[in-house]
This record gives structure tokens, sequence and C-alpha cells, in this order.
């Protein structure tokens, strides 16, 4: 199970991130492996197990929330309650307090401030990314610091690559661009989920003239990596994998 977590480097001093992938193979069911999501169809309890060995190997508590593709940010103030809150994004400045989010070809986002007194979370899903969940989540955190123009350093998680992430056109439209890729379906189209996500954040960056540092650019497809990655849109229903940052003390 040890090699289903791995640690993300290169974070200010006194933040600490993990991802979690499947795991070993071979994978025979839509679970298989280490899957986190209670919301699945799993069986609840090696779920919970699951999690609690995520927990008590990174030595943080995860945050979980109820994911709806929206752009509420959850404001993590003290530990987490029985219900998880409606959200797909969470902050926090709490030390052992870890913002995470769940994906399994959505992309996830993890946001730290250069100063490392802040951390935050994303689902970014085209709908979230359409309606600005990465733009709330970092104007949330930069309102929140003392000394905002220190600026941000941003990690881009695994996500359906942009060979395989084909749309509909409300899609497109919703990102309001005036061309994109077709597939080969007519009125389909190719789009880059994580290059839409990093031209948002560059854009908003800019705009508010704050330093952005932007890391683990993704180059893994989690549609066509079925021996790392669990998909929804592969294998419905799907497992989900779990991206968190925290404070270490």
């Amino acid at each position: 199970m040890q090699t289903s977590i791995s640690l993300i480097e290169g974070w200010p001093e006194g933040v600490q991130a993990a991802w979690t992938s499947r795991g070993p193979g071979p994978h025979t069911d839509s679970y298989h492996g280490f899957n986190l999501g209670l919301h699945v169809g799993d069986d609840p309890a090696r779920v919970l197990a699951n999690r609690r060995t995520l927990g008590e190997t990174l030595g943080a508590q995860p945050v979980w929330l109820d994911q709806v593709h929206g752009t509420d940010v959850h404001h993590i103030t003290e530990p987490p309650h029985a219900s998880p809150p409606k959200a797909d994004a969470a902050m926090t400045q709490l030390i052992g307090q870890a913002a995470c989010v769940m994906a399994a070809d959505c992309l996830p986002v993890l946001v730290s401030s250069l100063d490392g007194r802040w951390v935050g979370a994303a689902h970014a899903g085209w709908r979230g990314l359409a309606a600005g969940v990465l733009e709330r989540l970092l104007q949330s955190m930069l309102l929140a610091q003392e000394d905002p123009r220190r600026g941000f350093r941003v990690w881009l998680g695994p996500c359906i690559g942009p060979e395989a992430f084909e749309v509909g056109p409300e899609v497109v439209a919703a990102f309001g661009l005036t061309t994109a890729k077709p597939s080969h379906r007519a009125g389909h189209f190719m789009l880059d989920l994580s290059g839409l996500a990093e031209a948002r954040l560059q854009a908003w960056a800019q705009a508010q003239a704050i330093p952005l540092q932007i890391a683990g650019l993704p180059t893994d497809c989690t549609f066509t990596r079925a021996d790392q990655f669990y998909s929804h849109r592969r294998q419905a229903p799907s497992g989900r994998m779990a991206f968190l940052i925290w404070r270490k003390a």
C-alpha cells in the first residue's frame, strides 16, 4: 500500500504535499487498488481503512470535501466534523490539517503561498474550471494573507490528457473558445484541460500582478494509464485518488 502514496517535492519550507495512485495491479474491477472515494459504490469499510492508512502514513489529517463541480472554497479553521462540506476547493493555515481533493480524470490543483503560511487545494473538472474555481481559491488565499504580494506556488496533478478529453460544443463554449481541435466524431472536440488551467492561472496572476510558480504540468493521462490511475471516463463507476497539501509542525 505504501507504493500508492507519493510525496510532492519543491514546496516552501514547512509545507508538504502528496498524492495517491491506484497502486500496484492487476486491477480486476473499478475499485481495485487504493480507492479513497466513499461516494462511488465501493465497500465503505475498505475505503475507510484506506483513508486511515493515508492519514497515518502522512502524519496529517485529510479534510475531505463533498465535491459538486462548483467553485465554493472551504476555509478549514478547525478539525473536520462528520459531514464533509460541499465545496470544490479548500484552504487553511492550520498545522496538520490537509486540504484535500479527490479526482479520477478531473484536474487536481495544489497551492501554497510562497511564505508557506497558507495552503490550498482545488478540484477542477471542466465545469469548475470554466466557472473559476482556481481563481476563486487563489483570490481567497490572497485576501487571507498579511503580505499578499508574495505570490504562490501551484502544482497541477495528473488528469485526462488532450488526446483523450473529447467534449461537445457546450464545453468549448463554456471556456469562450473560438476554435478547438476537432475529434474524429462530428461536432466534437479535443481539449487540453491542464493547458486551459495553466492559461487561466497565468492570466489571473498577470491581472493581479502576483508572482506565480507553476509546477507539475501533467504528462501522464489518467484515461490511458489504467495501471496507475483511476478514470471515471474509462471505467465508470471508478475509484478516486487523493491530492493533499498541509503545513507541517
